[in-house]
């Protein structure tokens, strides 16, 4: 991946109970990394660094339904959405995207 595509939004697209859903991730600010990283590092935090990369990154969402209605995306929804035990698996994977996302590469590093 080019440096550049890493500075601008992208989606992130996952499966939850057998549908496609995806989500606009922002790149992280250098200091969003830091935070994130040492919480994601310890056991006692790694849940609260997984939404805390989510939160810093998600900029909207396609496939989140209740009922077959699309939920609008927001601050407060995100929250809302990953309140249920049953999603925990789903954030680990979009924290660990976004995370991993914000990581240069050995060529990246060098220019």
């Amino acid at each position: 991946m080019e440096l550049t595509k890493k500075l601008i939004p992208q989606w992130v697209e996952l499966e939850y109970n057998g549908e496609k859903i995806a989500f606009l991730c922002s790149p992280l600010t250098a200091s969003q990394i830091i935070t994130a990283r040492s919480l994601v590092e310890s056991p006692a935090t790694i849940g609260e660094g997984l939404m805390t990369s989510a939160r810093y990154s998600v900029r909207d969402w396609r496939g989140i339904t209740v009922d077959g209605a699309p939920i609008v995306f927001s601050a407060q929804a995100l929250e809302e959405f990953f309140t249920g035990p049953l999603l925990a698996g789903l954030l680990l994977q979009l924290g660990a995207e976004i995370i991993n996302r914000s990581k240069l590469t050995e060529p990246e590093r060098k220019n």
